[in-house]
This record gives C-alpha cells, structure tokens and sequence, in this order.
C-alpha cells in the first residue's frame, strides 16, 4: 500500500504532463528573398569528391574519392553575372584543371527562381545542367554543384561528381 501511495502522485502528474502537451505552432521561415542572387560573383572550385555509384555493389574500397588534390581543380575559376540573379551570364576558367562546364562562357539560368535545384550553363546548343546543392548564406561563403554521368548503355548513374566553391 505504501508502494501505491508513493506511485500514484507520480503517475497522476507524468499523465498530466503528457496529456497537456500539445505540438506547438511555429510561425513560416521569412521569406530570405531571392537565394539565386547570393550565386552572383567570382568563385574558386575548392574540392570535388567523385562517387563511383556502382561500387558498393561491387563490393569495392573506391566508393568515394577526393579528387581535389589528385587534379589542379582548386586552379578552376567561375564567375556568375546577373541584375536579378534569376539568369545571367558566366566566364570559365578552368586554368590546369579538368573543365567541369564544357564551355568558357555563356548564358547561366535556374529552374526556379525562389527554390532553385537545378542550374543550366548554356552556350548556343550545348548545355551542361547541375544540381545545387547548397546556397551561399552570410554563414556560409560556398556553394555545392552535383554533376552525375550516365552510363549509356544501362541509361543509370555511373559516377557523381560535388563541386563545392569558395567566394573569392
């Protein structure tokens, strides 16, 4: 009985904290206005890691690789030009380095201005499309490019390159 008296008050007040708890409302995010904007400036390919998608089923050590130091990528510079930040125009230069965008210059646009996941470099015919992985923010002065390579004759991804830039 003793046992009861000394259990009851905890259980009544541990059913009480749980029956009052409620999800609380959170107010939206702000709007933080047009990210495209922040991919305006000169940039500096700080390192790319390659994925070999198909080596985990081989059972392979080389499932990921830092290419970085291995090429002169950190040599590739790019410089991204726009009023709205929704298109512009961009310059390549990719020094020593492999190029990652198959023309110097052209035409850059996004596929959605206020939630952007893919950007297009753009010369006449030739197109090179990148998935954005991640924004510049006052935090943060980088941004993340995926590129991924089919292969062509089972049409699945082969490899997966990560850009990461730097502001310069």
């Amino acid at each position: 009985m003793k046992i009861f008296r000394n259990i009851f008050p905890i259980a009544v007040m541990a059913t009480l904290v749980f029956v009052n708890c409620s999800p609380e409302e959170y107010d939206a995010l702000p709007d933080s206005g047009n990210v495209t904007s922040s991919l305006i400036g000169n940039w500096t390919l700080r390192s790319v890691i390659q994925k070999d998608e198909g080596a985990e089923i081989k059972n392979s050590p080389f499932v990921t690789t830092d290419l970085t130091s291995i090429f002169p990528y950190t040599q590739y510079k790019l410089t991204l030009d726009g009023a709205s930040g929704a298109s512009g125009t961009y310059t390549a230069v990719p020094g020593a380095s492999p190029k990652i965008i198959r023309s110097n210059t052209g035409k850059w646009e996004v596929d959605d201005v206020k939630n952007p996941k893919t950007i297009s470099f753009i010369n006449g015919t030739d197109t090179t499309k990148m998935q954005i992985g991640s924004y510049p923010r006052s935090f943060n002065s980088s941004f993340k490019l995926r590129q991924t390579k089919v292969d062509l004759a089972t049409k699945k991804v082969a490899l997966t390159y990560d850009y990461e830039f730097v502001k310069q």
